[in-house]
């Protein structure tokens, strides 16, 4: 009766798929059909039977069917963090930690992606150990701890933490004789996938696979795995022939802050239509120009310290008098006196430079950007926040 009880690897790779599909069970109108295919191909990959279809259908009505405590666990943990959710129960954070999880949201954020309540927790829980890498390892790994737990209690199975442990202290080689060796280690290789990290010829980490080319990421891991080469495999090729050329993005930019500008621009650009279709050189050309933009704006920056030290919102009054007094003892006409200019309030400086922090509006425009419809995407989004701004048409 109920036939055999699915490995608890299968129900892992179903309850992911449907997890994917549904985007954690908020698109409620997805064909049962195509979760199971998913699952299915994943399963191939990994070298599993995939179950029968009574077993897929039960695994997924189960999925789709939350009782109402669990939901509202999944539901509480996938809401974004922020400060005020510290004081949730259950989501109290270590405050010495808080620093460190800021500076992840801050990452996410700049990347396009939700940081959750469950990514500050792992965060705050592996602060101690990820604090020496660079923050897109930080990322990284709070990533694979954060998927691998909302994994495990969708599937009710033991969550992999000595997997995930090998994957945060050991060495390629080391995994990879642990995975032959002991059976324990060998979803090694799954965990790592969810989340991929490429590095590049000058051991940086290649940030534009984490979001504007994850899809051309997948499609080469996807090869890999399935030994299957799809019909966008040689433009995927391409594209990462040629950003290989190119330093790596998370050791281009000495400074922090334009490192997370490059981040936010290309999480932008990466969302128009224009991306997905658009040939290997013209995404190549549009990343080194927006890199262009930020050294440029960078320099700007810098002139704008020498002018402006931080915390000056006003310029010396005694430095004009100076000016004016030499300009008007070296002029020809003598009837201005110094004593009127001193009465003149000084014109407000500039806090930056007009070229720094502007917007490369010819990068967006090459890559696609509509401005009529980033202009409604900006008031739709705008009536929600502050609804009591906007009226009826018609209305007074």
């Amino acid at each position: 009766m109920g036939g055999s009880p699915l490995a608890e690897e299968v129900k892992r790779i179903i309850s992911d798929a449907w997890y994917r599909k549904t985007s954690g069970g908020n698109k409620k109108d997805v064909p049962v059909k195509e979760i199971i295919n998913d699952a299915t191909d994943l399963l191939r990959q990994y070298k599993l039977f995939p179950p029968s279809k009574s077993s897929f259908y039960n695994v997924i009505s189960s999925l789709n069917d939350l009782p109402e405590d669990k939901r509202a666990e999944l539901d509480k943990l996938n809401k974004p963090w922020n400060l005020e959710t510290l004081s949730l129960k259950d989501c109290d954070l270590n405050s010495d930690t808080i620093p460190f999880v800021l500076q992840l949201w801050r990452y996410s954020v700049n990347l396009g992606e939700v940081f959750t309540i469950r990514h500050a927790i792992w965060a705050s829980r592996l602060s101690y150990v990820l604090n020496n890498l660079d923050i897109a390892e930080q990322w990284i790994h709070t990533l694979r701890y954060a998927r691998e737990d909302e994994l495990s209690f969708l599937s009710g199975t033991p969550i992999k933490i000595a997997q995930l442990n090998s994957l945060l202290v050991m060495g390629h080689w080391e995994r990879m004789t642990l995975a032959e060796t002991d059976v324990t280690f060998k979803a090694n290789r799954r965990l790592e996938n969810r989340v991929f990290t490429h590095y590049g010829r000058d051991r940086g980490i290649v940030e534009e696979y984490l979001h504007a080319l994850l899809d051309v990421n997948k499609i080469i891991l996807d090869a890999a795995l399935d030994n299957k080469l799809s019909d966008k495999y040689e433009r995927a090729t391409e594209i990462t022939s040629l950003i290989a050329s190119l330093p790596s993005s998370s050791k281009c930019f000495p400074d922090f802050e334009s490192r997370m500008v490059y981040l936010r621009h290309l999480a932008k650009l990466s969302s128009l239509p224009y991306w997905k279709t658009a040939e290997p050189k013209e995404i190549h050309k549009i990343i080194t120009d927006l890199r262009s933009w930020i050294f440029e704006a960078m320099k700007n920056k810098n002139k704008s310290k020498a002018l402006y030290q931080p915390g000056n919102n006003h310029i010396d009054l005694s430095k004009i008098k100076k000016t004016f007094k030499r300009q008007s003892e070296s002029s020809k006409n003598k009837k201005v006196k110094f004593e009127e200019f001193s009465s003149i309030s000084p014109p407000k400086p500039r806090k930056i430079p007009a070229t720094y922090g502007s917007f490369p509006l010819d990068i967006y425009l090459a890559a696609g950007f509509d401005l009529n419809q980033d202009t409604d995407e900006l008031e739709a989004e705008l009536k929600k926040v502050h609804p009591e701004y906007w009226q009826p048409e018609g209305g007074k």
